[in-house]
């Protein structure tokens, strides 16, 4: 029986488990020296180099920069606007106007993933491709106008304003049940109790599959953004792949149960892409355009709206008077969760590569260059935000932060995000006297590309029950006005 990419990559990832295991200190180079020279070739481009020290001392990718990336920022906006990081392959962008440049430009700077993938020397598209030849499919995010625009067109009606509505009063609910037992104990994970199961539960009903599967499925989806971490070992990958593999396998099982069913009536986005799969002519969708729609839509809706709430809570946790101000007005916390969108970009960035030669301010760029533009640096540049580091809540241009993207490929679930993030913190306001830091301190995953709390325990104190039914009713009747 001829061996599977998944089984391949199965075999790579225990050995490299096992090697690391026996030698702890093995390197990634000294690792993959010990595997089996067919399986070498195969697992070389997953292995990452050491990278030198850049500008200022700065490593990009040291653990303490990944803890706090934003003084790193702050000198590459200053010294280096357009900087290419020592033993990596692309170049990070970071002032506002360069990225907002580049964001606006989508015939110079494609957004399509495969092209940036294979832009690296030495990579070619078989690299990428699984044994039948099938390889990655680019959509929404990660692919260029006019593909884009008739992906974005579908993915934009099944995220009606009034679908959208309709989800408040269940969102609403499902954080009131969710923080029952942990008010009524005194404390709890605020990561794993509830930041990362509403936005994941929300997505699957928006998409129609089963949201009990909702654990399992984030599970997953942070192994796939993981991917793109710029951390990780070889070992690591293989083990981040392979989970990217079951996740794409239950996608697909889901589609095509929905693709049975083609004459039901189905009020989400899977059925209208089934739909979109039966059309002829120029409007019709592949089952793997599909697929990869889904799988983006689970992907982004699961992971920026759960690391905003981690975000925001524990800013608020460790400042009593801001969370005091939030339950006196809650008509500010609207403007709260925006500045704090703009502090902590869920995505640091996304890449782009050039398709042509181009001056990209100081820098001549050659055509097929990686670059990274970081919103999150772009957030903190003082030719755009006054005193940018400071939470203001009454800031002139509150949206113009660029945490959703810019231009063509700003994000379509931006406003869901914003409800979702807005309604979880009135009700925990709500229903709590106070919350502090817990005992263990709250973690960051390393990554280069997302900055999402792991961990975030807290100490909470229960509202008097009187209190509360007024705070609820109040912050209710805000989130209303602000939408």
């Amino acid at each position: 029986m001829a061996t599977t990419e998944q089984d391949l990559r199965r075999q790579v990832t225990r050995l490299a488990v096992r090697s690391a295991a026996r030698f702890r200190s093995l390197s990634a180079e000294d690792a993959l020296a010990l595997l089996p020279a067919s399986l070498r070739a195969r697992v070389a481009p997953w292995v990452t180099a050491p990278r030198p020290v850049g500008i200022d001392g700065f490593d990009a990718f040291a653990p303490e920069t990944l803890r706090d990336p934003y003084a790193f920022y702050d000198t590459l906006r200053r010294k280096a606007p357009v900087y290419k990081v020592p033993g990596a392959d692309y170049y990070c962008v970071s002032t506002y106007d360069l990225v907002r440049e580049v964001a606006l430009d989508t015939t110079t700077y494609s957004s399509n993933l495969v092209a940036i993938l294979l832009s690296s020397g030495g990579r070619n598209a078989k690299t990428w491709q699984l044994p039948s030849g099938q390889g990655p499919v680019d959509v929404l995010a990660i692919e260029d106008p006019p593909i884009h625009t008739r992906h974005r067109k579908l993915a934009t009606a099944a995220l009606s304003s009034r679908f959208q509505k309709s989800l408040d009063d269940e969102i609403r609910s499902m954080v009131n049940e969710l923080l029952a037992a942990p008010i009524a104990k005194g404390e709890c994970e605020w990561m794993h109790d509830v930041a990362n199961v509403v936005p994941m539960r929300i997505a699957l009903r928006l998409v129609g599959f089963p949201e009990e599967d909702h654990r399992r499925v984030k599970f997953l989806c942070d192994h796939a953004v993981a991917l793109l971490s710029g951390v990780n070992t070889p070992a690591q990958l293989g083990e981040h792949v392979d989970f990217g593999i079951e996740l794409f396998a239950y996608v697909q099982r889901e589609f095509r149960k929905h693709l049975r069913m083609p004459n039901e009536s189905q009020d989400n986005l899977t059925g209208s892409l089934v739909q979109a799969t039966h059309a002829e002519g120029d409007d019709a969708l592949s089952e793997a355009e599909a697929l990869s729609i889904l799988l983006q839509i689970l992907i982004a809706g699961s992971d920026s709206s759960a690391s905003a709430l981690g975000s925001c809570v524990a800013r608020l946790a460790s400042d009593a008077a801001l969370q005091a101000r939030l339950r006196r007005e809650p008509d500010a916390i609207p403007p709260f969760v925006e500045e704090m969108l703009r502090l902590e970009a869920p995505f640091q960035g996304h890449f782009r590569v050039t398709t042509k030669p181009v001056q990209l301010g100081p820098v001549s760029l050659p055509k097929g260059a990686r670059l990274m533009l970081l919103w999150a640096s772009a957030n903190r540049d003082a030719a755009r935000f006054e005193e940018p580091t400071e939470l203001r809540t009454d800031r002139p241009g509150l949206r113009q932060h660029m945490t959703f993207g810019y231009g063509a490929h700003l994000c379509i679930g931006a406003h869901l995000a914003r409800r979702e993030i807005q309604i979880a913190l009135s009700e925990l306001l709500a229903q709590t006297e106070a919350f502090s830091p817990g005992e263990d301190a709250a973690t960051h995953r390393p990554s280069v590309f997302t900055r999402t709390l792991q961990q975030l325990p807290l100490q909470l104190t229960p509202r008097a029950r009187d209190s509360q039914r007024e705070d609820e009713a109040a912050g209710a009747a805000s989130a209303e006005a602000a939408t």
